[in-house]
């Protein structure tokens, strides 16, 4: 009796922890969602809970990443992923990985990148249309953007878009529709630039996005240089190159 007990006291800690968690991640408050995640990575080690350690190691990674350590993050992540890995939650194994490319992106190791995102689409291959795919194919698409690949970047974004076709997620369409237009205008294919950018203007008008404003800006210029004539835009292209 006194075991049954214990058990459902470190549960019940387990959850308050992870509810406090929630809101110290909404407040910014990365040391103590940090403490309190460790308290109840602590709870679960005691009762062998595979999946909700390896999901409170993805939130500890994201504080220690946020916090900037940078190193024990990864260590965090990596750790994440196997034991995610064990209980074949592959959609949560693969968010791990995505994470896990966010630091190679922003320590300048785009081929690192590219790899882990790879991976991850790999694992999803059997689960086709999974809304996960799509923030994948999108953060690639950055990547390669990155690498100044715009036709495989282009790629990627479309295949994220045909994903949400099926299974809508406003946020993320608006950011795979505005890195399309930025692809686009790098391509030099300026009306479908116009066209995805007013696709995310008529987005965030719907979300009442605080970019909203701004992105209404952006679109009347796009739309002046439109309206110049193809002469005028052939000559600026040169003078920009």
């Amino acid at each position: 009796m006194w075991a049954c007990t214990r058990k459902k006291v470190e549960v019940n800690r387990r959850e308050i922890i992870n509810a406090l968690a929630a809101y110290q991640e909404e407040r910014g408050l990365w040391e103590d969602y940090r403490s309190c995640g460790e308290l109840a990575l602590q709870a679960c080690k005691s009762h062998s809970m595979c999946q909700e350690e390896g999901r409170l190691c993805n939130n500890l990674g994201k504080a220690t990443h946020m916090l900037g350590d940078v190193q024990i993050a990864l260590t965090y992540y990596r750790l994440a992923e196997s034991l995610l890995g064990k209980d074949g939650d592959q959609s949560e194994q693969a968010l791990v990985m995505n994470n896990i490319a966010s630091i190679l992106v922003e320590n300048g190791k785009l081929e690192e990148a590219q790899t882990e995102l790879m991976r991850a689409l790999s694992l999803l291959e059997d689960l086709p249309g999974n809304i996960v795919q799509a923030y994948l194919h999108n953060n690639l698409g950055k990547v390669y953007d990155d690498m100044g690949l715009s036709i495989q970047a282009r790629d990627e974004y479309l295949k994220a878009l045909l994903i949400l076709e099926s299974d809508s997620d406003l946020e993320l369409e608006m950011t795979v529709r505005f890195n399309l237009s930025l692809v686009y205008h790098s391509l030099g294919r300026k009306d479908e630039a116009f066209d995805e950018l007013q696709n995310v203007v008529d987005i965030e008008r719907r979300l009442d996005h605080p970019n909203f404003e701004d992105d209404v800006k952006l679109l009347e210029r796009l739309q002046r240089e439109l309206n110049e004539p193809k002469i005028i835009r052939w000559l600026r292209s040169k003078l920009l190159s």
